[in-house]
């Protein structure tokens, strides 16, 4: 009687190194690595090896945070962690550190808060995103004026949501986000379709009494930028800056910068 020859399967555990032997035709699961990197497996025949077969353990998305109010980031923190296939990967309550700690260990994910202390959101943003750009944002806020929703998504947010949206709208925009997604609060999605949909003119009437330097410094307010930026930006000192502004302001009649933005651009 010619003997049976049994087909074994080796399976190697690289957190342990360990190999292991199974006899068929019992299925076992290869154990996957930690840090979801690929996992091979051997195949023998009577000892003999005759393939490999590459497979990927599915891992967690990673998320940071990036929020001052501490409950509220304990609240996100623990909502991460208890939704599958989600991580909180690291908290911050400021965007200095955020900028200083996530390029040396950074996540798929980063929700932002834009009113933070010290640099802002936007700021906070386009700074990891010069560093790190295949890196992913969300903005979480409750801020809902077109200047900082544009100013964020021209830093490099890909979505923005408001602190009014409930966990499972939150949840699920981290998953659109990391699927190639851009997740936005519905009013925030109108704003921006009814920002496109404004008939383009030629020429902004304000342009005949704000000279070139107040245009630009303008279009600098609407992406954000505070003084010491706009400063930086046009080489110039503070103090001009202001005094640009205070010009801006009254050739417009207006107080702030809000007002000068709304009238300059024809918000309403």
């Amino acid at each position: 009687m010619r003997k049976e020859q049994h087909t074994k399967s080796v399976f190697a555990n690289p957190c342990s190194g360990v190999l292991r032997t199974y006899d068929p035709p019992k299925l076992y699961r290869p154990m996957p690595d930690r840090n979801g990197e690929k996992v091979l497996l051997k195949v023998l025949t009577s000892g003999r090896y005759i393939a490999h077969v590459e497979m990927t353990a599915v891992r967690d998305i990673q998320i940071s945070v990036i929020e001052d109010s501490r409950d509220f980031n304990r609240a996100l923190e623990l909502m991460i962690n208890g939704s599958e296939g989600l991580s909180c990967h690291s908290v911050f309550h400021d965007a200095e550190t955020a900028c200083r700690e996530i390029p040396a260990n950074p996540p798929d994910v980063v929700l932002v808060d834009l009113g933070l202390p010290g640099m802002n959101g936007i700021e906070c943003i386009r700074q990891l995103s010069a560093k790190l750009p295949r890196l992913q944002f969300l903005v979480l806020t409750i801020k809902d004026q077109e200047d900082e929703i544009f100013g964020a998504l021209q830093a490099g947010a890909s979505g923005y949501l408001l602190k009014l949206s409930s966990p499972f709208e939150i949840l699920r925009g981290i998953r659109e986000l990391h699927d190639g997604g851009a997740p936005m609060s519905a009013n925030i999605a109108r704003k921006v379709v009814r920002h496109f949909r404004k008939p383009e003119s030629t020429s902004n009437p304000y342009d005949e009494i704000l000279t070139a330097r107040e245009q630009e410094i303008l279009q600098l307010l609407a992406r954000g930028r505070f003084y010491k930026e706009i400063s930086s930006d046009l080489a110039i000192s503070i103090e001009t800056v202001k005094s640009h502004c205070h010009n801006i302001y009254k050739k417009l009649h207006v107080a702030s910068r809000t007002e000068a933005l709304n009238k300059y651009y024809n918000r309403h």
